[in-house]
């Protein structure tokens, strides 16, 4: 779907995705808002703070900052995120079965554009049906029969991911590479399978800083926590005064409400947990989505508790809002500042190669080990430590890129002819060379440039 959506770019504008902050940024926040909509629609969420609250977290939760990080392929994933939304939107309340099967491939284009963004969907459909049988089903036969239909909704979105997958590599002779074990999706045995359960459910009690998954820079985690106790909490009041009413919905609803955990984190499932980092976790923002619905559904029968009740809960919505885009502009100023170091880095590394004795601008340039470029004299932000969103990196993870030459060539304005310099390791002249950005680490030799990290 990636791929597909590059297709279309350029066949609207002519050319392919560009970093444009403003434009992709906008486009960005509008789909995100659309999604949010779509869930309080889902949700029937009546309070206005309440709503508003909702499309906040699902853009401030610093999965989507870690997005903006990639500008120029930001509106395809928010555009998954809208899909998967829309699709569980359909699914459970389509007014006809046309639009919710026409719900069935939006949650396959979602997952084909990135698979993490099942759980976007399936928190929408578990969520709904939590609601539903307390609030709307008139049968238990009624319930059981339109979540067993929701259910196979996903089931065949899945299947149908990836027989449109297969049918793509077959089309195009092509392989699925191994990043992020994605070749590997829906192919290990029951047991690792059962192991990964277990782990979604310890990660959802149990944020771990030490994690690449990991979101919730310093108090916040305790603010998570709060908010995931309390929302389990409410959740077992609602379903305990429903329960006089129908014995068996509230049941089902209580085993629904044991499933968030898992979906939340559904991710961990999908794929091996040492290959999840963070911005795959965007499934974690729901549990404040539906900590919201919670808030919007409590009622005691003494006006004061029930407003003393949904203020703390308003509050405590507002506390990790603030946390989270607060957050967030740490994870811009430290990308700013990188950034500017960066260029500022690699500006001087060009003035001292355009000085080496020698120079001539037609000689290619030797790189003697890449990816290995030190510098004792590096500046370090120890207030920004606790930032470490992919991909918000200190001035190191610039110098030491894969795609460093390309940040030269595209903020230096520096492209020479790159070459790999570990070929001319054996020469006596390069293994006396000192390494950068120590004086005689650049040499030009035998008409080649030769630079040594």
């Amino acid at each position: 779907m990636l791929g597909f959506l590059e297709q279309l770019d350029m066949l609207l504008f002519g050319s392919q995705p560009t970093s444009l902050p403003l434009t992709n940024g906008l486009v960005s926040l509008l789909m995100l808002g659309l999604s949010a909509c779509l869930f309080v629609a889902l949700l029937k969420i009546t309070h206005p703070a309440v709503s508003c609250f909702v499309g906040g977290t699902m853009a401030a939760f610093p999965a989507i900052t870690g997005l903006f990080g990639f500008v120029f392929t930001l509106p395809y994933y928010v555009f998954g995120i809208l899909l998967a939304s829309a699709g569980a939107y359909l699914i459970c309340r389509g007014k006809n079965l046309l639009l919710r099967i026409a719900g069935i491939p939006l949650i396959t284009m979602s997952i084909g554009i990135y698979q993490a963004y099942f759980s976007v969907a399936l928190c929408g459909i578990l969520f709904y049906f939590i609601a539903y049988g307390m609030e709307e089903a008139k049968s238990t036969g009624e319930f059981i029969g339109k979540g067993l239909l929701a259910a196979l909704a996903l089931v065949i979105s899945m299947l149908l991911y990836f027989l449109c997958t297969n049918l793509s590599l077959t089309l195009y002779h092509t392989a699925l590479n191994d990043y992020m074990g994605i070749d590997q999706m829906g192919k290990s045995s029951i047991s690792v399978y059962l192991e990964r359960v277990l782990y979604a459910y310890r990660v959802f009690f149990s944020q771990d800083a030490s994690k690449p998954y990991y979101m919730y820079a310093r108090t916040s985690r305790r603010v998570y926590l709060v908010i995931a106790l309390l929302s389990l909490a409410a959740s077992s009041v609602l379903i305990l005064r429903h329960f006089r009413r129908n014995k068996v919905n509230a049941v089902l609803s209580l085993v629904l409400v044991c499933l968030i955990p898992l979906a939340t984190n559904f991710v961990f499932v999908m794929a091996d947990p040492n290959d999840v980092h963070s911005l795959m976790t965007y499934g974690q923002v729901y549990i404040f989505v539906y900590f919201a619905w919670v808030i919007d559904r409590i009622q005691f029968r003494k006006e004061r508790l029930q407003q003393a009740v949904r203020g703390v809960g308003l509050a405590l919505l507002l506390l990790i809002n603030i946390m989270f885009f607060r957050y967030d502009n740490q994870c811009y100023l430290k990308a700013a500042l990188s950034q500017q170091e960066a260029i500022s880095y690699f500006t001087t590394m060009v003035t001292q190669i355009k000085s080496a004795e020698g120079y001539d601008d037609r000689f290619s340039i030797y790189v003697v080990n890449d990816f290995q470029n030190q510098d004792e004299t590096i500046t370090h932000f120890g207030n920004l430590d606790h930032v470490t969103q992919h991909p918000y990196g200190g001035l190191s993870d610039y110098l030491n890129n894969y795609n460093w030459k390309y940040f030269v060539r595209n903020w230096c304005g520096f492209s020479p002819d790159w070459k790999n310099g570990d070929e001319l390791l054996h020469l006596p002249e390069v293994q006396n060379m000192t390494h950068y950005p120590d004086d005689g680490s650049i040499m030009v030799i035998d008409d080649k440039v030769v630079i040594r990290f």
